[in-house]
This record gives C-alpha cells, structure tokens and sequence, in this order.
C-alpha cells in the first residue's frame, strides 16, 4: 500500500525530536539547534538590511520639498568604528544567544545549550568542532549530520595595522570539513571553558566581501554576540543613490522594500515545529518562538483514526557524471513506522519513523 510522502522524515536518533507540553500547547519540535544555521540567517539578514534601510530612509524624506545634503556618516542605528588599517566600518549588533550550559571533549568538540531567542521557554544544543589551521580557527558547524566548515581569524592573530588585503592568500580546510559527524555517544563531554572565551572572531569565509561586509562572533560571560561591520563608504554610497534624480522615491521604494522583505523572510532561520491542536482538530506546520511566520495547517484532522503502519521505504541515489566518473544509480532500504492521519477528504502521512 502506497502512503505517500510523509511532511517528515525522522531519521533513527532517539535524541533528534521531542515532544513539548507547555502554555502554547503542545508542539513536536527538532531537539537540536544549528549553528550553521544561525550564521546562515545573520549572512541574509544583512542583505536585508541595506534595502530595508533604504526604504525607511525614503519614506522618513518623501514628504520632504528640499533635498538634503548628502551624508556620509553612518546611520543613526550604527557606530563608526575602526578596525585595524581598514577604512572605517559602521557597526550594528545583530544579537545576542545565552548559553544555559558549555562542555568540551578532549577532541576539539564544544556542545552548547542554547536558549531561544524568540521563546525563553525553549533551548537547543549546538555541537560543532574546531581546529587551528596556521592563524586561522576552523568551526565545523553540525548540519544534517555533516561537518560545515566556516573559516574565521581571531582578533588575538591580527596585526595592529592589519587589512583584509593582507588575509587573502590560499587557504585548506582540514580533510574532516564535509564529512559525517560521529555520534556524541562516542565521546565524553566536560564542563568547560569556551577555547576562545571573550575573542572577536571574524568571519573569513569569503575574504573578499570582508571590505564591504564584516561579521563577526563572540562567547563571553555565558553569551554569544553576532555582530555586523558595514563598510562606511558602502552606506554613504547608498545614502548618495537615495538622493539620485535619475529614479523617483517612489520608484525606488518599488524595489528595494519588496526586495528587503523577501530577504528578510529568507533570514528566518527559526525551527520547524507541529502544533497539535485536539480541541479544534487541526494541526499547524510553523517556525518556533511567538514571532509570525507563513505556516501550513491541516484542519478537520481525526485524531481518533490515527494509524501506525510498519513498512519499508526506497530512496534513489546517483552520484558520478562527469570528472566523477560515470553516472552511478542505487537504491537504500529504510524500514520504519508511518504515522497516518485522516484530515479533511484525503489520507495523509505526517511522519515517518525509521528505524
């Protein structure tokens, strides 16, 4: 019997998915944070910024007769800051995350719990690995079970005069980057100082937007700081084209609001969780913590017919094709339980169970 696909698939780890009971009702939530995926949500959250900026900066002027005279100082949310030799940089703190709990294991691994910052209610664990490679710091963020690897320079290894020119020079990741993690039960963790406890460190993964676009973190005192350097001349530059005769406000109010809130949306980089409402048979697919965001909600569910049917699912892989090699195709057995549901006129599987 075909079940169809189900919404989600949890792989075999007892520790991967929880199920909540709380004022906000009852939720099946990941029990696991990324780390990856908080730096993802800063990287885009600073594309949105600029255009979002823009757009207030036109519609704070529209009724304005007189032009005003371009500036070319930072905006009124941000302080100009100097950081080695580089050209002046406009600084704005994207946010902070508690650390509830730190360990280390004797293999370079840091296991964080973090509280929530859209829901204090809430905190998940990020475990990620480090290496020194010559005056960098590797951090291998968790993702999907693979080791992410982000390049990032402490400030204890950057000259006084130092320039992001003078970074650029070639660079190798250490051969674990891209490989499968090794379970926790593998290791021992301890209560521990952080390796890097109270150090900016600049994210260098793309050496050449650093002139214009800096992040950088810091753990310190049980917190982590997410901060974004803006290349001052790059905000002048903006202010400049607000003032620009070639296009009207309005015109450019078109583009880059809708442009800044696409952006934004794309930054919301918050879990996924199930909100299972008995009382009013519905159950509702949303990011977590209390901020809105588009969700999907299924209504009339039967929550009284739900099924549990064992059965065996097949996934299709290819790899190869090209410098690789010729094109590979084999399949994968997953056995595992379906959770079925009646919802409204159609049969649905929300969740399978692998073994």
């Amino acid at each position: 019997m075909d079940h169809g696909e189900p919404i989600l698939w949890v792989k075999n780890d007892r520790d991967s998915h929880r199920v909540v009971s709380d004022q906000h009702g009852t939720r099946f939530e990941s029990a696991s944070g990324s780390a990856g995926r908080v730096i993802a949500g800063v990287f885009l959250l600073v594309l949105a910024i600029l255009p979002i900026s823009f757009s207030i900066y036109l519609l704070s002027g529209a009724e304005e007769t007189d032009l005003p005279e371009v500036s070319d100082e930072c905006w009124g949310y941000q302080v100009e800051i100097q950081v080695g030799a580089n050209p002046p940089y406009c600084l704005e703190t994207l946010g902070y995350s508690t650390i509830i709990s730190l360990e280390v294991s004797e293999d370079q691994h840091i296991r964080e719990e973090i509280q929530d910052r859209e829901d204090d209610a809430t905190t998940y664990v990020n475990t990620y690995r480090w290496e020194e490679v010559d005056s960098s710091i590797v951090y291998g963020f968790i993702w999907d079970g693979i080791y992410n690897c982000v390049r990032f320079i402490p400030e204890f290894n950057l000259e006084e005069d130092w320039t992001v020119a003078s970074l650029d020079g070639p660079f190798s990741y250490p051969e674990w980057c891209d490989t499968d993690y090794i379970d926790e039960e593998e290791r021992t963790f301890e209560e521990g100082a952080h390796p890097f406890d109270g150090v900016w460190m600049y994210d260098a993964y793309d050496i050449e937007s650093m002139t214009e676009f800096l992040p950088r973190l810091k753990v310190e005192d049980n917190k982590e700081t997410y901060e974004e350097l803006v290349s001052k001349a790059l905000v002048a530059s903006n202010r400049a084209d607000s003032l620009d005769g070639g296009a009207t406000p309005s015109g450019m109010l078109c583009c880059s609001l809708p442009l800044g809130l696409v952006i934004l949306f794309a930054a919301d980089r918050r879990r996924k969780v199930f909100v299972i409402d008995r009382v009013n048979q519905r159950i509702t697919r949303k990011r977590a913590g209390s901020w809105p965001s588009f969700g999907t909600t299924w209504s009339r569910v039967d929550f009284n017919s739900v099924q549990l049917v064992r059965s065996v699912r097949i996934k299709e892989h290819t790899s190869g094709c090209g410098e690789d090699g010729p094109t590979k195709h084999w399949t994968t057995s997953h056995p595992g339980v379906n959770l079925v549901l009646p919802m409204e006129q159609s049969i649905q599987t929300l969740f399978f169970f692998e073994d």
